[in-house]
């Protein structure tokens, strides 16, 4: 590993903090990218090239965690409003839970392939509501014509999955929240069916993509096993604000308000599965 490959290293670090600046709840993550650019590159004038190394290798593993954890919230979010918004979505996920948990334990990552409902609710969320609406940008490396369209070498490329999303040649009844379409048919989310790329395809898919689908499925089922779910005092559920920020990455306009009702015997309150 000579030195000029770890210059070029730690620039592209210090640029890729810079960029993350935009996104203000990245700006801790922003610094400590920052931090670890100047640290690589006091240790290229040192020529210390294993310590080197291991930054480089630290720095990657915080933009993959950046990659893969920051849209988990959102989806969470998103799907919470849908399934207040629909109650009927909520209470048959919420038996499938009951069927399969029952009341006296908390659900576990062995319960998720017997939750196939459950999953169906994760998916249509992340359909109608992906974080990055217009994925990460790529970049011609030749000369295309797609659709009648000519695409130059070199000319940005966004790919716009919410309105792929809501388009009825796709998808029948688009704008509908129904998790029962993807027990209908099999569709994949980690690039291979083009109608569902929350998380890109090819070789720049996401490679969290497996960890982010869990962790958003982990956090709807204790969220729904543990407690029912109303809109705010006040409130009727169809007048829930879906409307969206645009972005970079796609927030709730209005901030989610909702009321929780216990659904569970209040010892499973106190304390957590260790293998959850």
């Amino acid at each position: 590993m000579n030195d000029a490959f770890m210059y070029r290293v730690a620039f592209r670090i210090r640029v890729c903090s810079r960029h993350l600046r935009v996104i203000a709840s990245l700006s801790v993550v922003s610094r400590t990218l920052n931090r670890y650019s100047l640290r690589l590159l006091h240790t290229c004038l040192q020529g210390k090239n294993i310590t080197a190394y291991v930054i480089i290798r630290r720095c990657i593993l915080i933009i993959r965690l950046i990659i893969t954890k920051h849209p988990r919230p959102i989806s969470v979010e998103w799907a919470m409003a849908e399934l207040i918004k629909n109650p009927r979505v909520q209470e048959k996920a919420q038996e499938e839970l009951d069927r399969v948990i029952g009341f006296e334990r908390v659900m576990t990552e062995n319960d998720f392939s017997n939750l196939p409902y459950l999953q169906c609710v994760a998916k249509e969320a992340l359909r109608l509501h992906p974080p990055t609406p217009l994925m990460l940008p790529h970049r011609a490396n030749a000369h295309v014509k797609i659709g009648g369209y000519d695409i130059p070498k070199g000319a940005s490329v966004h790919v716009n999955v919410w309105a792929v999303a809501r388009d009825p040649a796709v998808w029948k009844d688009p704008h509908e929240f129904r998790p029962e379409r993807f027990l209908e048919e099999d569709v994949d989310m980690k690039g291979h069916d083009f109608r569902l790329l929350p998380f890109g395809a090819g070789r720049r898919v996401c490679p969290g993509a497996q960890l982010s689908v869990n962790l958003v499925v982990s956090m709807l089922g204790h969220l729904l096993h543990h407690f029912r779910w109303a809109p705010a005092e006040g409130m009727n559920p169809k007048e829930i604000d879906m409307s969206e920020t645009p972005g970079l990455v796609t927030y709730m306009r209005t901030p989610l308000q909702a009321v929780p009702t216990p659904r569970l015997p209040s010892h499973l309150y106190k304390r957590v599965a260790a293998d959850m």
